[in-house]
């Protein structure tokens, strides 16, 4: 049997990011029984087993309640697939009584313990930071979203044996491939700049209002894409805008981001240069490149991009002045990453031998 550790993707959570990472990845294991396992301290007193295809148990669990439910079903396993260090700490108990033939494969997503560290959640890092460390010292593969993400985890476990795959991430929503001429030949009187995603402290939202506020102009329209419209709102209020003709607000299912991708030039994606930025693979960044936007960024060193050279703009050179029209460069790299998924088959990990 092959054990996914986390939740399956519904309905209500497929726009996050993880959800959208874990769809792609099982797509990828659609011919193969599989089971899910979730895990929880606090919830779930009653077991929940849920039925999601003929191919696929979900299976959500009290740690305490169904402890030895949990052990029975763990130690059944021929291949532990776990979606990110996140899913490994709720198991973390279990892992010292697993069979050492049993073949463990990680999907990083991201730098977790780097990540809460930066949120200042001291205590949630430390404990993924210790399940991250137990997981390398017998982990058989490891996904990653970027080649920059592979290189950090090699020099922070020189001593792992674990196998290095690298499968970027691309959004679910993203269908058949435009040309790329059919991309560039898109013709606007004006300069189309959007942003999408929500109002974190790690997307700068004040500093992107900013730019937009020394930027305003009848040739130049604004979208902000977000699932938080009432707070963008509010911010927008704050810094004494407010949304009109050329500056919208808008919330969007991701089948209908294309429709404002498709007519933009410019895209905000503001990240520090810091390690968890460095490793990414963001899904905004990888759409708009898609679409032969150009990002208007902070730091250029996001994930493999700058290697690829991909073509941006710091924000301090954002120019309203600037020719409304795509960039080939951008629209290329993301297709190289795409052909680079579809030459990948997990499903082959599987095997003791991969």
């Amino acid at each position: 049997m092959h054990l996914f550790l986390a939740n399956y993707p519904i309905a209500e959570n497929i726009r996050e990011g993880m959800s959208q990472r874990m769809v792609a990845i099982d797509r990828q294991f659609d011919k193969v029984d599989r089971a899910y396992l979730f895990v929880s301290y606090r919830f779930f007193r009653k077991k929940q087993v849920v039925k999601i295809s003929e191919s696929v148990t979900q299976y959500r669990c009290n740690m305490l309640i169904h402890f030895f439910f949990i052990l029975r079903l763990m130690r059944s396993a021929d291949t532990f697939f776990f979606h990110s260090v996140i899913n490994v700490l709720p198991v973390l108990p279990f892992l010292v009584f697993i069979p050492s033939q049993t073949r463990w494969i990680l999907d990083v997503h991201g730098v977790v313990p780097e990540e809460m560290k930066l949120a200042r959640l001291k205590m949630k890092s430390f404990l993924y930071g210790f399940s991250e460390r137990f997981i390398f010292r017998r982990l058989d593969v490891a996904i990653v979203v970027s080649r920059t993400m592979e290189n950090h985890l090699r020099q922070k476990y020189p001593n792992s044996t674990s196998r290095y795959v690298t499968y970027f991430i691309v959004p679910v929503h993203i269908g058949k491939l435009p040309e790329i001429k059919e991309v560039m030949q898109f013709k606007s009187s004006k300069l189309v700049v959007v942003y999408s995603g929500n109002t974190q402290r790690w997307q700068h939202i004040d500093l992107m209002l900013e730019i937009i506020k020394r930027n305003r102009a009848s040739h130049v329209c604004y979208y902000l894409l977000t699932g938080e419209p009432e707070r963008m709102n509010k911010l927008l209020a704050a810094h004494g805008m407010i949304p009109d003709e050329n500056l919208n607000v808008k919330s969007v299912t991701p089948e209908s981001l294309h429709e404002y991708y498709q007519i933009a030039h410019f895209g905000f994606v503001l990240r520090d240069d810091i390690v968890v930025n460095q490793v990414a693979c963001p899904t905004k960044l990888v759409e708009y490149l898609y679409y032969g936007m150009t990002p208007i960024v902070k730091s250029r060193s996001i994930g493999d991009f700058e290697s690829l050279g991909y073509e941006c703009v710091n924000y301090r050179d954002f120019s309203i002045d600037a020719l409304p029209q795509k960039s080939s460069v951008n629209c290329r790299i993301v297709r190289t990453m795409l052909a680079e998924n579809e030459n990948t088959n997990l499903l082959t990990l599987l095997a003791k031998n991969a």
